[in-house]
């Protein structure tokens, strides 16, 4: 579901039918894995299945913002989209991005829960990590978190555009982090949606 929420998002930023990319229909393949209110195997599924409905101007069935708010941990979300999981930035960010997108409220006691708990895993710079704990900033976590303030209606602190910023090298691509390159693709995407002043979808 993941993958296909993300050509659809992709289809939707360049106004074409995501039901006709490279002769698949897109909207259909994130549809066939919906079962009991969840999208696919994990967080990152249900979160970019609902930000591609919500991007398609398709509808979004209740029980999947209802399963999805449920598995909510102790602070945020995790990667395995279950209360038992271990809350990350990551997966807390993505998702309070798509819940709202589905349309639930920045007055929502969960979201504004997960979101005070996403900025308590700041480090020492103002950066984040997927997992918090004071860790070097990651481009990834500290972009998706950016995007989930700007969901919540708040304005990112001005420190953590700024670690996001020093983490891009001279060519304009981004690295994952000060000492460790990893997918500057990934990382570059984030980076910029972030840094343009805009969120999914």
């Amino acid at each position: 579901a993941g993958a296909a929420g993300k050509v659809v998002l992709a289809a939707a930023a360049a106004r074409v039918d995501p039901r006709r990319v490279g002769g698949i229909d897109h909207l259909a393949r994130i549809r066939a894995t919906y079962a009991a209110g969840r999208y696919g195997a994990n967080t990152y599924d249900q979160a970019y299945a609902l930000l591609a409905l919500r991007a398609a101007g398709a509808s979004i069935p209740r029980a999947a913002i209802t399963s999805l708010g449920r598995a909510r941990g102790t602070g945020g979300w995790g990667y395995t989209l279950s209360r038992t999981a271990r809350d990350d930035v990551s997966a807390t960010a993505i998702t309070i991005e798509a819940m709202r997108a589905a349309g639930v409220s920045s007055r929502n006691s969960g979201l504004r829960a997960a979101t005070a708990w996403m900025m308590a895993q700041r480090n020492a710079a103002g950066g984040f990590a997927i997992d918090g704990g004071n860790r070097p900033s990651e481009a990834n976590s500290t972009a998706l978190a950016i995007r989930a303030l700007r969901a919540m209606g708040r304005t990112p602190p001005p420190a953590l555009t700024r670690q996001l910023r020093r983490l891009q090298e001279t060519d304009g691509g981004f690295r994952f982090t000060a000492t460790q390159r990893e997918s500057r693709q990934l990382a570059t995407l984030d980076a910029v949606l972030a840094l343009s002043g805009k969120r999914l979808p």
